[in-house]
This record gives structure tokens, sequence and C-alpha cells, in this order.
């Protein structure tokens, strides 16, 4: 750097210039705002005077807090903008501390409804058809709030064998998509088409619907699960592609089910001496929307104990009777359905008061 006698008069203000903004950015404290303003106002003026007028030199660092001059531009004014500050960092630094607070917070939320969701140890899965593959959580030793289910089985699974299982457990086969309404006047006001309830089984791989009865003891879900031939076992989150209900009165030679009112009917079924095996007995009630009953037990308004068997194999082969009672599935025209079951011999209906 030249001594400032050798200097131009030119070189001189511009050595002054340069000795100005150095000390300015690097101790602002001893030049005033004056001083400060004076000094970038020369600049800008000789800025603007060069080729790269209307934009800053990119040498020249933004400084905060400063507010452009009443410069010509062009024969224009420009025009005083807002005042430009860059966030403290002790803000930034707050503002930081405060998001990874409520970060904390919600995590630690999670984390207490996910421990509660486990405990309550509800088997749930994201799709809600049987044999789709899902694994349900750990089954709770006791399911009194549970009443509906979808099973699957294993491939080597017969109807048979899945229709025992589950009937001997107090379940019964269900119709996902079936359901009778009735108005307030008594008449059908919705309905389904009935279809037999085997169907179920062919339409869904090893799978079946099932509703609890009066006679599932409180214990049904955990027992249901220490069976081989089940796989998995679905209680929430059911996803059925069901037609539209019907509305109004049926259609002539409609087969619908009956309404939850209409249900209920107790009744007993002989079949003779040379018909077919329990399993094939089971298997044409529960078509029929049937289910195996208890009347004394289940009038007595008394659950049954844990380890309860609602089976009837052993009074089946003794008597060649079952006890039955109809339900929401059951066609309305069951009883004419149940006559002609080849190896029926006879349907009595019980009175009310009768165990």
């Amino acid at each position: 750097m030249k001594p400032l006698d050798d200097l131009t008069s030119e070189e001189q203000q511009n050595e002054e210039l340069v000795m100005g903004l150095r000390h300015a950015l690097n101790k602002p404290l001893t030049i005033s705002a004056e001083e400060q303003a004076k000094h970038l106002a020369r600049v800008r003026e000789r800025l603007f005077q060069s080729k790269q007028a209307g934009g800053e030199h990119p040498d020249l660092p933004l400084q905060p807090g400063i507010i452009e001059s009443h410069e010509q531009r062009d024969g224009a004014p420009i025009e005083e903008g807002p005042v430009l500050t860059s966030p403290r960092p002790r803000s930034r630094f707050l503002h930081t501390v405060n998001m990874l607070a409520a970060v904390a917070v919600v995590c630690v939320l999670i984390g207490s409804m996910l421990l509660v969701l486990t405990r309550l140890h509800v088997p749930q899965t994201s799709q809600g058809y049987p044999g789709s593959g899902q694994t349900a959580s750990v089954a709770p030793t006791t399911s009194p709030h549970i009443t509906f289910a979808a099973i699957t089985f294993t491939g080597a699974t017969s109807y048979a064998q899945a229709l025992q299982l589950v009937t001997n457990l107090g379940l019964q086969p269900v119709a996902p998509c079936s359901g009778t309404q009735l108005d307030r006047d008594g008449k059908i006001g919705s309905w389904f088409w009935w279809h037999p309830l085997a169907d179920g089984f062919s339409s869904y791989p090893r799978g079946m619907y099932v509703a609890t009865t009066p006679l599932a003891a409180s214990d049904w879900l955990a027992r249901l699960r220490a069976t081989r031939n089940v796989t998995n076992i679905q209680t929430a989150h059911f996803v059925f592609s069901c037609p539209a209900d019907q509305l109004g009165t049926p259609l002539p030679g409609a087969v619908v089910a009956l309404a939850p009112q209409q249900a209920g009917t107790y009744l007993t079924v002989m079949f003779s001496s040379h018909a077919s095996s329990y399993d094939q007995a089971l298997q044409e009630i529960s078509n029929l929307g049937l289910r195996l009953a208890d009347p004394c037990l289940e009038r007595s308004g008394k659950r049954p104990s844990p380890g309860y068997s609602a089976g009837q194999e052993q009074k089946y082969a003794a008597t060649r009777t079952l006890v039955l009672a109809t339900t929401a599935n059951s066609p309305t025209n069951w009883q004419r359905q149940l006559d002609s079951v080849v190896g029926v011999q006879s349907v009595q209906i019980l009175a009310p008061t009768t165990c």
C-alpha cells in the first residue's frame, strides 16, 4: 500500500473509503451510526455509477439493521425498504429447544398409547379377509367383549373339522353380508338375499366367519388359538365387499333371513337311525343358520364356565337328536327347508317353559 503522501486525490479518497469500511466491519462499536451511514452512502454512490448499477457488490456483506438512502437511480428515487433483520442467535436457539421439547412430548404420548394398546391384548390386523396371512396379537385369556371373529384354518382342515371345532366352543358360522331389519310396524324394511352358510367356507380359502352364542365360555378365544388347525384369528378391522341391501317388502320367491326379533325359537330335531353321522347332521343344521342350544342353561342367565363344551356328539350318538335354536342367520322358511333334509325324522318346537 502506498504512503498517504504519495497517493493521488482519487486514490486517497478510495483508500479512506476502504479503511473506513474495514474499520466499520471489524470494529463497528468504535464508529458512530452517523459515520457508518456516511461511509456506506459514499460506497453506494460509487457503486451505482459503475457498470453494476442496480446490484450489490458481491464482496460487500449484507449488514443487518441498515436502511437504504434516498439516492437517484435512472432519475427515479429509490424507495426506502423495510429494515432487514436477521434472527438473533439466542432466539434461534430457544426455538430449536422448544421444537425438540415438543417432539419429545409427542414421542412420550405415542409410546404411552402403544403401551396401553399392548396391555389390552386386543388382536387386530390391517385387513378383514380370512386367509390374508396376517398374524394377530397375543390372545387374552378371556374374551367376554368379543362377539365376532374371522378364522383361518390350515389347508388340511376340512369343513366338518372346522365346524365341529367352532360349535364345540359355542360359536356359530355366520354370513357377514346378511341382516333383516324390521320397521316399527313389524314389516321388513331392508333385507339381503339369504344363502346357505356352508358357502362361506368355500368363498374364503379355509376361512369362516363366526359369532358367539349364549353357550360360548369366556375362554373360547384362548382355546381357539391353542388349536393346531387354526392359523389366524381376526376380531377387529373387518372389510366386507357386500351388495347393497334391498329396501321394502322382499320380492316374490326371495329367501331372506330372520330379523333378530324373530329369532330364538328352541327346537329338537330327530334323525333316523340310518341317517348320517354327527358331522353330517351338524353341517345340515348349521347350513340353515341353526345353532346348538341348551335352553335350561341359557334361560338361567348363567354363562358357561371356562372349558365348557357346547357339542352334542354324545347326545346325538345316544338319541339321534339335536337341541337347536334359530338365529338371525336362519331363513324365514327354515322349517320347510329342515323338513326336506335327508335323514330328518321329526322336528319339534319346544315350549317357552321347556328346559
